[in-house]
């Protein structure tokens, strides 16, 4: 079980000093749009994936053009008391727990899981393959910490390589180094790639039955993972990318090239799918990674950031249906008229105002 008590931020967004308490169970965040409601889970997704869910810097999070911003959560972890500490400056971010540096990211965002439903979800699928990669990393990044250090290596490989194509003709290039830059490069994408199709494989069991369930059966979806290049076939095609890459300058085969295509009723949603649609099948999606999180018995915190007023009475109870058994859940919204009498009866109900 995972659970936050208290929740400290310093210089945070609009918060230069606050500090709150929750409850185990479901927590309700009220108040007008731009109290800072937002915020408060923004800084919880720092506390346990070490980054905002919103996609911003670090450093656009600063408080009134401060210097540093913290954020500090009492938690419990099954049972056992953590004080976590995220602190950041242009030095960089420190994440701390019970005042012992964390040394291994991977590590530190493995370790649990922070699930959230967010109008940005939409994205997604509206949004550019980018959108959807940036999925695959952080949920994959939640349940295998290789992959975060897989992931980081190639990056940094892909970037010093496109840097080094750029910076000579052709003549003037060094082949026993960029053999070198391949080789590795080859070794961590084609594990990303075997670890993607894995994820996405584990996520097709539960993707269509909730798609079902959401949208009465009138929807069916599909998950499908469209690597590049397949996992077996990677380094024979890189290689005879070589000279194209070369002429372009740039890195033109691989994981960083990768797209999830989401099928609703057979046909391309990115293209095809009604709004009413891509909403079912994001919640679908983000439901699907809970019941797999729960599967595997990570420790979980969900939250729902203003996405409750989108959703028909329904659809409301068919999603409380499956979080209500979370660790812990954070819900923001800007009225109670959009959750049920029963649920806000168990809820701790927490007025957010800005003074």
């Amino acid at each position: 079980m995972l659970s936050v008590s208290d929740l400290k931020l310093t210089n945070f967004r609009c918060y230069e000093d606050i500090k709150m308490s929750f409850s185990p169970g479901i927590n309700i965040l009220i108040g007008k749009n731009g109290t800072g409601k937002t915020t408060i889970i923004e800084a919880l997704g720092f506390l346990f994936v070490g980054k905002s869910f919103k996609k911003t810097k670090e450093s656009d999070c600063l408080s009134n053009e401060k210097e540093y911003f913290c954020i500090v959560g009492d938690c419990l972890n099954d049972e056992k008391s953590q004080k976590i500490v995220f602190y950041y400056d242009d030095g960089g971010k420190k994440i701390s727990i019970n005042e012992k540096k964390v040394q291994k990211m991977s590590a530190f965002v493995s370790q649990k899981a922070f699930v959230c439903f967010s109008p940005d979800d939409l994205y997604i699928i509206k949004g550019s393959p980018l959108e959807r990669r940036r999925f695959l990393d952080v949920s994959i990044s939640q349940i295998d910490s290789e992959y975060i250090d897989f992931l980081n290596r190639y990056n940094k490989i892909i970037k010093q390589r496109n840097e080094y194509l750029k910076s000579l003709d052709e003549s003037a290039l060094n082949f026993d180094f960029l053999d070198v830059l391949d080789f590795e490069l080859l070794s961590c994408g084609k594990q990303i790639i075997k670890k993607r199709q894995k994820f996405v494989t584990h996520l097709c069991k539960y993707i269509n039955i909730a798609m079902d369930n959401l949208s009465n059966k009138n929807d069916s979806l599909e998950l499908v993972y469209s690597p590049k290049v397949k996992e077996e076939d990677f380094e024979k095609e890189f290689i005879k990318r070589r000279k194209h890459d070369i002429f372009l300058q740039t890195t033109t085969l691989g994981p960083h090239r990768d797209d999830l295509i989401f099928v609703i009723n057979n046909k391309n949603a990115t293209d095809c799918a009604s709004q009413g649609q891509i909403r079912c099948a994001v919640l679908a999606l983000i439901i699907s990674y809970y019941r797999l999180l729960k599967e595997i018995n990570k420790p979980l915190i969900v939250a729902m950031d203003d996405v409750l007023s989108e959703l028909d009475e329904e659809r409301k109870n068919k999603v409380f249906s499956v979080i209500e058994d979370g660790d812990q859940v954070f819900i923001t919204c800007t009225d109670l008229s959009n959750i049920s009498n029963e649920i806000v009866a168990k809820s701790n109900v927490i007025n957010i105002r800005k003074d």
